[in-house]
């Protein structure tokens, strides 16, 4: 009830000053004085880490002087009858970096109105590392010409020194030159928890090369009974066996008599993969 000397009125509500209209919502100790607003402190309310859930604006305000004030809603000072709050959001990017600039804005009944900012600042990164360099590729290779590994570097938009673990495993086939090389690189994550990329390259190493004799081959000759030479001791090097037996064999065709016959001299070898010549 009115006690007659400016207390509270019935409704619940403080009675405004002359020039004032009384207010249904939360009114202030008046006197005609434009509204005064305080934000929050920045970054109240916004989760630690990347790419976060900014908090929504304030729909209500703390009065200056309430005993329990809320630290997520503006204050406000003065201000005449009915206040309004309202709220927008502008959004910078530089890089990794965002910012979110809240302006409050409050208005009395007289339209008297004042504005504060919030800002909350943090890192947006949802994109993972990326190789820096040309990805090497499946391929088919001889047994004596596997390329070395490449080496590969990443980075990532935000965060820096991105590491690449390499590994090699060798799968044996049907002989000891003839393997398949699984080479996978792959990136760490980033700072932000987007997961590393991964390149697996396979490389399909085989032995279709012959070895060569190392000396000159003796030709075919015709020589009397009393001249016949002594076989050649051929040896034989290949691209991949480093150990390449050379088989002889020497075959006699006997002619119309005992002293004339022709010899077939061969001289075979083959490499561990089966791959043949002979002379």
């Amino acid at each position: 009830a009115d006690d007659g000397n400016g207390g509270v009125s019935p409704d619940g509500t403080t009675p405004a000053s002359p020039g004032c209209t009384q207010g249904v919502q939360k009114v202030v100790e008046v006197g005609g004085l434009p509204p005064i607003l305080t934000c929050p402190a920045d970054d109240f309310g916004l989760p630690v880490g990347c790419n976060p859930t900014v908090p929504a604006a304030a729909t209500t305000f703390n009065l200056l002087g309430d005993s329990n004030p809320d630290p997520a809603l503006p204050t406000v000072e003065d201000g005449c009858g009915t206040l309004t709050l309202t709220s927008s959001d502008a959004i910078s990017d530089n890089g990794c970096t965002r910012t979110v600039t809240r302006t409050y804005t409050i208005t009395d009944q007289n339209g008297d109105s004042d504005t504060c900012e919030q800002t909350f600042t943090f890192t947006v990164d949802t994109d993972s590392p990326t190789f820096n360099e040309a990805l090497p590729m499946d391929m088919t290779v001889e047994c004596d010409a596997v390329p070395a590994a490449a080496t590969l570097t990443a980075t990532d938009n935000c965060t820096p020194d991105i590491m690449v673990s390499f590994m090699e495993v060798r799968t044996n086939g049907a002989c000891p030159q003839t393997y398949t090389l699984t080479r996978t690189w792959t990136t760490e994550g980033d700072d932000c928890g987007n997961p590393g990329i991964t390149h697996v390259q396979i490389v399909n190493v085989q032995d279709t090369t012959s070895p060569t004799f190392n000396e000159a081959l003796p030709g075919d000759i015709t020589v009397e009974c009393d001249a016949v030479p002594a076989e050649e001791t051929l040896t034989a090097s290949d691209n991949c066996d480093t150990d390449v037996p050379v088989s002889f064999n020497e075959t006699r065709t006997d002619g119309p008599c005992p002293q004339t016959y022709t010899l077939n001299r061969i001289w075979r070898a083959m490499d561990d993969c089966g791959n043949p010549v002979s002379r």
